[in-house]
């Protein structure tokens, strides 16, 4: 890949991430899913193993609790494996409330994900997450 054809992967699949996060903040998990291929493969914060369907409705189970979900990006580096392949690693910071008014934070969230261009589309094919343990935050 040219420098040229990396900055505009870098683009395209921060742009997709931002798209992701915006999706989630939103508490829309089947626009979140957008981002992801058919055929992805996870690994969660908890170490299970899911596929595209079982992300879905996890996410969609946890945001049944939720009243915000606040996901917000502090880094991304890019490893070009080939054209049609980078590894993207995103660091950010999440914060939730429940509907009990509950609050927590996490310092770290960090997601390898491996993303492949198929018909002109990033899309994550691979995701492996891993997070500080959440913390409770105090009542404002």
């Amino acid at each position: 890949m040219t420098d040229a054809d990396k900055e505009t992967a870098k683009t395209e699949i921060s742009n997709t991430n931002t798209q992701i996060v915006s999706n989630l903040n939103a508490l829309d998990a089947q626009a979140a899913m957008q981002g992801y291929s058919k055929n992805v493969n996870i690994v969660s914060v908890v170490g299970a193993a899911s596929d595209y369907q079982t992300l879905e409705n996890d996410l969609k189970e946890s945001f049944a609790g939720l009243k915000s979900f606040s996901l917000t990006k502090l880094n991304e580096d890019f490893l070009f494996i080939s054209k049609t392949c980078v590894l993207c690693t995103w660091t950010g910071f999440l914060e939730v409330e429940l509907k009990n008014g509950e609050r927590f934070k996490n310092d770290i969230h960090t997601a390898s994900l491996l993303y492949n261009k198929t018909d002109n589309k990033w899309q994550i094919v691979y995701e492996h997450a891993s997070e500080t343990p959440a913390k409770p935050l105090a009542e404002e």
